[in-house]
């Protein structure tokens, strides 16, 4: 568990590192690969779901691919990030 959020906390600074956030387009488009800190191996398959901070509700929602890679867009500007995976504890960013 401890390296699921290790994987975590890396997978988010590639995430805000490589994506455009805060882009002037009115859809946000965020984009990143999972990877497990340890071993540095991608995980294939995570959920990866984009949640109304105020509200709760689902935006949107994709897997990440055999290489670990995600992409998801959305127009709303307050949200929050759910990833999650067989066997791990959830963890929102």
């Amino acid at each position: 568990m401890k390296s699921f959020i290790q994987h975590t906390f890396s997978m988010l600074f590639l995430l805000f590192s490589s994506s455009a956030i805060l882009s002037q387009d009115k859809n946000t488009t965020i984009t990143g690969t999972l990877v497990e800190d340890a071993t540095s191996q991608e995980i294939p398959y995570a959920t990866v779901v984009l949640h109304d901070k105020t509200t709760k509700k689902i935006i949107a929602g994709t897997t990440s691919d055999d290489s670990g890679e995600f992409s998801i867009s959305t127009s709303n500007s307050n949200f929050y990030l759910e990833v999650s995976f067989m066997g791990f504890e959830t963890k929102n960013i």
